[in-house]
């Protein structure tokens, strides 16, 4: 993540975000988790890059299933 804040690689950036979310799911930190997935899903969207934001959507989703917690976008759509 320090190293695509450095290059300014937003896209990379938020996905990372996304998927460091999903560890943090897995891990049962789930307030880390929403606020790390809000960061991430907030520059997907600023950037215009629905495909990666659907995959990582999708992503969540399933860990959120998985890990027995509502999806951290719950209420916000």
């Amino acid at each position: 993540l320090a190293i695509h804040r450095e290059v300014a690689n937003r896209r990379s950036e938020g996905g990372h975000l996304c998927d460091y979310a999903e560890l943090m799911i897995a891990r049962r930190r789930v307030a880390e988790a929403r606020e790390l997935w809000r960061q991430g899903a907030a520059i997907l969207g600023k950037i215009g890059d629905p495909g990666e934001l659907k995959r990582a959507t999708a992503a969540m989703r399933a860990a959120c299933a998985k890990a027995g917690v509502p999806p951290l976008d719950e209420g916000t759509e």
